[in-house]
């Protein structure tokens, strides 16, 4: 019976158009995708949609089953363009993001270091001004991950040690924002007392 239902998923991918896939289209195929489903020609035929599906809100739990594919189908090797392609679509996704989001997303952050290694450009793209969403943003990453990542924790495990350390001075950098940030706050927070 699993080999069935295995063959009807198969088939369900290819009656529709690519462009036309769903989320819940694409679900099994995320977690199946190389190891037990389809070659990395059948991955780069549906990576386009999953970022596709990815950069409209879905699929965001799975970034990092995807980023693993990634991983698992040897992105290093692939040719030239098809890895800049990729690497542009995650550091795009990464800033808007920090321009959205109200929280840290640690697993995306080191998948997306890990893929693209272009950690000055994830960090160039992170706006830290106090009127800024990636000022929340960071402060999340502060809240949750400052003291593992300055005593070696295994959060970071996969960032080189200099990466880190260029982590933190970007953190210092932005110590100005930070001290603004906390300034405004504490006195809006004095104002709605009164």
């Amino acid at each position: 019976m699993p080999l069935l239902c295995f063959e009807a998923d198969k088939e369900n991918l290819h009656i529709r158009p690519l462009r036309e896939l769903e989320e819940n289209d694409l679900l099994k195929y995320v977690f199946k995708a190389l190891t037990t489903w389809g070659s990395i020609e059948d991955f780069k035929h549906f990576l386009p949609r999953l970022f596709e599906i990815l950069a409209k809100g879905g699929l965001i739990a799975y970034l990092d089953t995807i980023i693993g594919k990634l991983e698992y189908g040897k992105f290093e090797m692939w040719p030239e363009n098809e890895r800049a392609a990729v690497e542009t679509f995650l550091l795009k996704w990464w800033q808007n993001h920090v321009e959205t989001q109200s929280y840290f997303d640690h697993e995306a952050f080191t998948g997306i270091y890990k893929i693209t290694g272009k950690l000055d450009r994830m960090l160039a793209c992170w706006e830290t001004d106090f009127q800024k969403n990636g000022f929340r943003v960071l402060v999340d990453c502060i809240d949750h991950y400052y003291l593992d990542m300055i005593y070696d924790g295994k959060n970071f495990r996969h960032f080189k040690r200099d990466d880190i350390k260029r982590i933190n001075l970007w953190i210092r950098k932005n110590k100005a924002s930070l001290e603004e940030g906390f300034f405004i706050l504490k006195i809006e927070r004095q104002n709605l007392q009164r």
